[in-house]
């Protein structure tokens, strides 16, 4: 028996998006999940989260079809939508192209917000901000009217504050935030509200690490000065429940801050956050990927370790020299050595027992 909908007809909290003008709900729709599903799923999916009051999508240029799902889903809704996209494209002709793309992909003529997507180094950032680089076609775009905004998108919350210290250009930055990942609280988030400048939240289910608990970690994030947390969400079921979640967000109560405590305590240990401090390997194993790799196929599915392209990245830890080079730069001292042939052992684990059960379901 389907699951009864219990989404009360509560609107969802509206919060300003920093400076821009624009009204976002607390809670957004993530374009990553959508790559994993058929065009007709996907876009009952987007119009799901339209019609319990979502109204800020985001997508890239780097999901796969997601623009493409994205934009047949709001055909006739788009003006009632902030449309969000991102292209990690560096120079200015590569970012005319990808915002070319985005318009056509998204069937629209003018694009809400448009961020560099992961910048992940100040040399990284550098290249973007060039009289050459990928801002100038940003800024040209948003003089035609066909950009409104312009934002950034990274991993490192170092890189952004450089960025919104040193460049005016940016108006949103989207930026990993949850429990473990606490990184924007000292410095980031005061800054960048004191700028006017919207910081919207990814993963703030950690990339799906600790989606166990919902409500913990969006009661988390949202009790911050954040304009909206982005969740990706593949089922209308997943729409549903975040929504009803979001409708009613409460102040986190004393036992759920002593299980976070708890919590962070337990990750902390062997929870990598991307940032890329630990890189260069000395014998080039990408580190940040293979511990990161098992949220990775969770989201964007299967498709790489099916057919073979990861195969040499996973292949490759088995050629640690346990020089631990890693472990030093590492901000949180994790153990990488011993995580590394871990995961890898955990995530052929998890796809082995995935292709039994489908076994068993088409006997």
């Amino acid at each position: 028996m389907k699951k009864k909908n219990n989404t009360k007809n509560v609107a969802l909290p509206i919060r300003p998006l920093g400076k821009t003008g624009l009204h976002v709900t607390v809670l957004g729709f993530g374009g990553i999940p959508i790559q994993q599903v058929d065009t007709s799923d996907a876009v009952k999916v987007v119009r799901r989260a339209y019609e319990l009051g979502i109204n800020y999508f985001d997508t890239a240029r780097a999901y796969a079809d997601s623009e493409t799902k994205i934009g047949i889903a709001l055909q006739g809704i788009r003006a009632q939508c902030i449309l969000a996209t991102k292209s990690t494209a560096k120079s200015k002709s590569e970012m005319e192209e990808s915002i070319a793309l985005s318009l056509k992909e998204l069937q629209t003529d003018y694009l809400d917000i448009y961020q560099c997507h992961n910048i992940q180094n100040v040399e990284m950032l550098n290249t973007i901000l060039a009289s050459d680089g990928a801002i100038t076609a940003l800024l040209s775009a948003k003089k035609k009217g066909i950009v409104r905004h312009i934002g950034l998108s990274s991993h490192s919350v170092p890189v952004i504050i450089e960025a919104i210290k040193h460049a005016a250009v940016f108006e949103t930055i989207l930026v990993p935030y949850n429990y473990i990942e606490t990184d924007v609280v000292d410095e980031l988030l005061p800054l960048a509200n004191k700028k006017g400048i919207a910081v919207i939240a990814m993963k703030p289910f950690g990339g799906s690490a600790f989606a166990d608990n919902p409500k913990m970690a969006l009661s988390y994030v949202l009790e911050q000065p954040v304009s909206v947390a982005l969740v990706g969400m593949q089922t209308v079921e997943e729409v549903e429940e975040n929504v009803r979640l979001c409708r009613d967000i409460k102040k986190l109560t004393a036992s759920e801050q002593k299980r976070i405590a708890q919590l962070k305590q337990e990750l902390d240990k062997n929870f990598c956050r991307r940032c890329g401090y630990c890189q260069p390997c000395s014998v080039g194993i990408e580190i940040s990927y293979v511990l990161g790799a098992k949220y990775i196929y969770k989201r964007y599915g299967w498709k790489n370790y099916i057919n073979g392209n990861d195969k040499s990245k996973l292949a490759k830890v088995a050629e640690c020299i346990h020089c631990r080079l890693c472990v030093d730069r590492c901000p949180y001292h994790l153990p990488i050595p011993d995580l590394l042939p871990n995961r890898v052992a955990e995530l052929h684990a998890i796809y082995s027992r995935s292709v039994l059960q489908e076994e068993r379901l088409t006997r």
